[in-house]
């Protein structure tokens, strides 16, 4: 019985996993180059978000009809 890599590269598809392991260290580069290079302000606004006081947003289009109808 073939094992599944000798069926890949008999078929000649051991190319996909190239690519597909070039496009993951590509996303990842760029995803660690965004978190390294991006300005310090910018991740304090995202530390505070959880704590900011914003009015609370309609869930449902009932709450959009009758805002204050449980009151």
């Amino acid at each position: 019985m073939k094992s599944l890599s000798d069926v890949v590269s008999g078929a000649g598809l051991h190319i996909y996993a190239d690519i597909a392991l070039v496009i993951f260290l590509a996303v990842f580069v760029a995803i660690l180059a965004r978190v390294l290079f991006t300005g310090r302000s910018h991740w304090e606004h995202e530390r505070n978000l959880p704590l900011e006081d914003d009015a609370p947003t309609p869930s449902t289009s009932r709450d959009r009809e009758f805002p204050h109808a449980d009151q």
